[in-house]
């Protein structure tokens, strides 16, 4: 492994705290493939009595924004289904998410933060048309428009309410979230309507510009706010689990059939 499983247990341990948008599992085990498995990583959507397992590329760094622990872990959080036009919700709130929670547990600089998130990669994608959530557009224009649009609802809310309560009241949402659905969402979290604003920057090529306000530390800020998420959530109890035969096994097989 690139980093000490210890160090990757604590980080993952305080990621999950930090993060409070709900649909904790009440086991999240962590598998580390080593080679020849080259992929970042990946969550299985199986959840069977809340535990559920993913696996992270052994050489996998905790140091970057573009990090492939916090980012499965994230997917593990997300309970919600999406409807039209928010296919690109799941890599994108993944991504900008994996990249704040490196930030937040002092992982990286927020310089390095900020420089990850303005990506003009993809910048002329049409969210509202991506269908494929492995779409790069879901992860690069998407990951500019969610930092974007958590500067807006803090703004709105002078600080009081983020993105994560978005994220909160997608998870607690019956039925599919449409984009309609999530700006009536967002409309809550901000105390205002950004109909216009979503308009332009999920269903246009337009691209939004990122404030300075985000790399601030929200933890105790959001506590009172989202204490409501911590309410009925069961305790994360994280495992690293190291099986290199079977994962050699499981990677020589897909190198087989590649």
């Amino acid at each position: 492994m690139a980093e000490l499983p210890d160090t990757v247990a604590d980080a993952l341990a305080e990621a999950s705290d930090d993060l409070r948008v709900g649909a904790r599992n009440e086991r999240l085990t962590v598998f580390v493939a080593p080679a020849p498995i080259d992929a970042p990583g990946k969550l299985s959507r199986a959840q069977v009595e809340g535990r559920q397992d993913m696996y992270v590329g052994a050489g996998r760094p905790l140091d970057t924004a573009d990090n492939a622990w916090f980012h499965e872990h994230v997917h593990s959080r997300q309970s919600y289904e999406t409807g039209s036009g928010m296919a690109w919700f799941d890599d994108a709130s993944a991504e900008y998410y994996a990249a704040w929670l490196a930030h937040e547990g002092d992982h990286v600089s927020r310089e390095a933060f900020y420089d990850y998130v303005r990506t003009d990669e993809a910048s002329d994608a049409v969210l509202r048309d991506t269908e494929s959530v492995t779409d790069s557009a879901s992860y690069f224009k998407g990951i500019r428009v969610l930092a974007a649009l958590d500067g807006e609802i803090r703004d709105a809310s002078d600080g009081e309410r983020t993105l994560q309560d978005v994220f909160v009241a997608m998870n607690a949402h019956e039925g599919p979230v449409d984009d309609e659905a999530f700006a009536t969402l967002v409309e809550e979290a901000a105390g205002e309507p950004r109909d216009e604003w979503l308009a332009t920057y999920i269903g246009t090529d337009a691209v939004p510009a990122v404030p300075d306000t985000l790399g601030d530390r929200t933890t105790d800020r959001l506590a009172a706010a989202q204490l409501r998420d911590e309410v009925g959530d069961a305790s994360l109890v994280g495992a690293v689990l190291f099986v290199s035969a079977l994962v050699v096994g499981v990677g020589t097989l897909l190198t087989r059939r590649d």
